[in-house]
C-alpha cells in the first residue's frame, strides 16, 4: 500500500520548528509514504527493515538513514525498533550551505538538501563507540522541543549543527541511487576510495595517488 499524498511539515510538527526530533518505538509494518522535509532516522535498539523502491536495508543498532524529500519509503518488519527521528526543513540546509560557502551538492549526496538530479538515500553504520554521542545530540533536541522561545530554537539549531558535524565525518558504507535503471550498490573498494577523496577535497588526485592509498591495488 502506498500513500500518494505526501506528509507536509505542518501536518506533524509545530510550524515554528525548523528541526524536530521524536523518539519512537515501532513494531510490525508501515505503509509507504514521502514528505516535504528531510528525515534522519537513527536506530538505537531492536531490529527492522528500511525500504524504498530501490533499496532494502536491515535496521539494527547504529544504522543511520537519511531520506531526502519526495522519496517513497517505509519502515517494516519492525521488532521493538527504537528509532530517533530527526526532521529538518530543507531550507535550513540550504541556508547553512550559503552561509558557510559549502556546495549544496555535498549535502545532497548525503540525502540532505535538494538534489540537482535524482534524490539519494544515505545509509551508514555508526561506530558503536560513537553511537552515544549521536544519541545524546539528538536527545538534546528532544528536550528543547518542549521549550518555547528563541533560546529553545537556538538550542535545537546548535545541537543539529553538532549532529551534522558528526554525519559529515561518517564514512559512507552504503548508498542508494534512485534511478530508472534500478538499484546501484557501491563496491567496498569504491567506498574506500571515496573516503580518501573526501579527506582532502582540494588535492589534485591522480589514479596513482589513489591506488597508493588503497593498498594492494594496481
Amino acid at each position: 500500500m502506498r500513500i500518494n499524498q505526501p506528509y507536509l511539515w505542518g501536518d506533524h510538527y509545530p510550524t515554528r520548528d525548523v528541526v524536530h526530533v521524536d523518539s519512537i518505538i515501532r513494531n510490525g509494518r508501515r505503509v509507504y509514504h514521502n514528505h516535504d522535509y528531510t528525515e534522519i532516522a537513527l536506530t538505537t535498539s531492536g531490529s527492522g527493515e528500511f525500504r524504498s523502491p530501490s533499496l532494502k536495508k536491515n535496521l539494527k543498532r547504529g544504522v543511520l538513514v537519511i531520506v531526502p524529500p519526495g522519496v517513497d519509503h517505509t519502515y517494516t518488519n519492525c521488532r521493538q525498533a527504537h528509532l530517533l527521528f530527526c526532521s529538518v526543513r530543507t531550507e535550513l540546509i540550504e541556508s547553512i550551505s550559503l552561509s558557510l560557502g559549502i556546495k549544496p551538492s555535498l549535502w545532497a549526496e548525503m540525502g540532505l538538501g535538494r538534489p540537482s538530479g535524482e534524490p539519494q538515500i544515505f545509509v551508514a553504520q555508526i561506530d558503536q563507540r560513537l553511537l552515544p554521542v549521536y544519541t545524546q545530540t539528538l536527545s538534546d533536541i528532544i528536550a528543547a522541543n518542549r521549550q518555547r522561545g528563541i533560546r529553545a530554537q537556538f538550542t535545537r539549531l546548535g545541537s543539529f549543527f553538532s549532529f551534522l558535524g558528526l554525519v559529515l565525518t561518517q564514512p559512507r558504507t552504503f548508498q542508494s541511487m534512485q534511478s530508472h535503471h534500478g538499484t546501484m550498490y557501491l563496491h567496498a573498494l569504491t567506498t574506500r576510495a571515496l573516503s580518501f577523496l573526501r579527506t582532502d577535497l582540494t588535492r589534485q588526485w591522480s589514479m596513482g595517488n589513489l591506488c597508493g592509498c588503497l593498498s594492494n591495488v594496481h
